[in-house]
């Protein structure tokens, strides 16, 4: 029975966010044709801006996704860095403490033991990194499409006018 509740509270935290991560990978690997399908479609002429003040339109949006893209893989890679660091930083390596508290069906505390233990926990938690800021600025980006698009919409129907209003509206709105 464990009597530490931090670790207990630090094992079950470290558990669910690379569950997290197994699951976003899980569904975007499944959902990767209809995803590719999604690219697709959106690439085509229909759903791209019209002209250059369409451009400068959605330019914002793209520049503020830019950001958020750059901003959260640089604040995952400083965690990683501390999080594969600490122990170095720590100097508790010279007592063989992991990155996280993990039990393994090896004795993590003799060499070569160690070292593999302590690769094989920073290669993981890289991957699941990597995979959870895929995901979520993948979502970010097609948050900021939908928005472009609604601009770009936006910008079609205020241009309409004259006669043929209709025909104009039914020409800007076919899908």
């Amino acid at each position: 029975m464990v009597n530490d509740l931090k670790a207990v509270t630090a094992i079950i935290f470290l558990n669910l966010s690379e569950l997290l991560g197994i699951l976003k990978s899980y569904y975007l690997i499944k959902n990767m044709a209809k995803l590719k399908q999604l690219m697709i479609t959106l690439n085509s002429p229909k759903f791209q801006p019209k002209n250059e003040r369409q451009i400068k339109l959605i330019e914002p949006n793209l520049k503020f996704w830019k950001q958020i893209y750059y901003v959260y893989w640089v604040m995952s890679s400083g965690a990683l860095f501390f999080w594969a660091t600490f122990p170095i930083l720590d100097k508790s390596v010279k007592d063989h403490r992991l990155p996280f508290l993990a039990w393994y069906p090896f004795d993590t505390k003799v060499s070569p033991f160690y070292e593999i233990a302590y690769v094989h926990q920073v290669i993981g938690v890289i991957f699941v990194a990597i995979s959870t800021v895929g995901v979520d600025t993948l979502i970010a980006a097609l948050c900021m499409y939908i928005g472009a698009q609604i601009d770009i919409l936006c910008d079609n129907l205020r241009q309409l006018s004259g006669v043929n209003f209709n025909d104009l509206l039914k020409t800007v709105t076919s899908f």
